[in-house]
């Protein structure tokens, strides 16, 4: 992975943007956050700009093809700082404690929690300041000494952020009577295509009924046969006669963790429906101890409002590109982000999304 973030500056991480500026506004980071040039963010309650967080920490396992029988390695790890560092030389059969204290003398004081040895499989747990709760780019080990034949595998075996699962709502204009209503699901594919959306599948008409449960049943069964079971669950919205609204789950498999573009409707035949809104109650997604945190903007210089909330300069909307080896994710699944971005008409380029920056 390309990284530059000694020499990062304003705007190092984006590749396009049209109409001179068109992207860019001022925005207020909220008091608490320090953020730095790239730093993907997410708006408070109030619409400030904070840090995208997670929740979890990371642990990244280091396994031995072979048992070594001597020599030394050394961890490769990334710094809260934003730069590599490289461990002193441990021993090919460290104790967990001996190992953590040589990846805390560089990334600092309780950084990492170890368990396993090196002889066999060490689980790295990033769970000191600056560390907890934050996405990790994945490490390295350089084997020394004489054991240069083994080698080594690594995985992020836990990782920071929770899946949080997409609700949505839709209100009609008036309340049901009779007819049939059905519904175009998009449905998720392994990447994003060019347009931006899944393909639409619509589902077979579900027929209205007088008696709740029926008509719930009926739409329930509709979205079954192209989700599969429970894919996308229906309930009537709280305090809310069901003929008013309806509220959908998308919990089951293939379906449940990931942000959705919203449900397509056709209410043509649904007797004294003419109009129908969809809200988002809840996007889906990878997401941190805010609730409701989405990437919804980037930071593109540095602002320091640990003190008090401080304006800054933003990316916050497209046409716009930026490099992901460039961004810097306080939390949750890159994919997630990029794909939250991409909401707004921002391009996170390429695969290396996977390698984001932790601070």
């Amino acid at each position: 992975m390309s990284l530059k973030v000694e020499s990062r500056k304003i705007g190092d991480f984006l590749k396009f943007e049209e109409n001179n500026n068109y992207c860019r506004a001022v925005k207020t980071a909220l008091s608490g956050q320090t953020l730095v040039c790239g730093q993907v963010c997410s708006s408070s309650a109030a619409g400030k700009k904070q840090v995208l967080v997670g929740t979890g920490n990371e642990t990244h396992t280091y396994t031995m093809v072979a048992v070594p029988t001597s020599g030394t390695f050394k961890f490769r790890l990334w710094h809260s700082g934003g730069y590599w560092v490289e461990t002193a030389a441990i021993a090919y059969n460290a104790a967990n404690t001996v190992i953590a204290a040589a990846c805390n003398a560089v990334l600092g004081t309780s950084a990492v929690a170890c368990t396993g040895t090196a002889a066999t499989t060490m689980a790295l747990a990033f769970s000191g300041s600056g560390y907890a709760a934050k996405y990790q780019p994945i490490g390295s080990m350089d084997i020394q000494d004489s054991f240069p034949t083994l080698s080594f595998t690594v995985s992020r075996s836990v990782a920071a952020g929770v899946a949080r699962n997409e609700v949505q709502t839709v209100d009609f204009g008036a309340a049901a009577t009779g007819g049939t209503v059905k519904f175009g699901v998009h449905i998720p594919q392994t990447g994003i295509p060019p347009s931006g959306e899944w393909p639409v599948v619509w589902t077979d008409t579900a027929a209205w009924s007088a008696t709740d449960a029926t008509y719930l049943a009926a739409i329930q069964a509709v979205l079954d046969q192209v989700c599969g079971a429970n894919g996308i669950v229906v309930t009537a919205k709280a305090a809310t006669d069901t003929d008013l609204a309806l509220v959908f789950t998308f919990s089951g498999t293939g379906f449940l963790g990931i942000a959705h573009p919203v449900l397509d409707i056709d209410t043509s035949a649904l007797t004294s429906v003419t109009t129908s809104t969809w809200t988002r109650t809840t996007p889906g997604g990878a997401v941190g101890a805010q609730l409701t945190a989405l990437a919804d903007s980037i930071a593109l210089e540095a602002i320091d409002a640990s003190a008090a909330d401080k304006t800054g300069l933003f990316l916050v909307r497209g046409p716009a590109i930026v490099d992901a080896d460039e961004l810097v994710y306080g939390g949750g699944d890159p994919t997630a982000v990029a794909a939250s971005l991409l909401a707004i008409g921002i391009i996170v380029q390429s695969e290396a999304a996977r390698k984001a920056i932790a601070v």
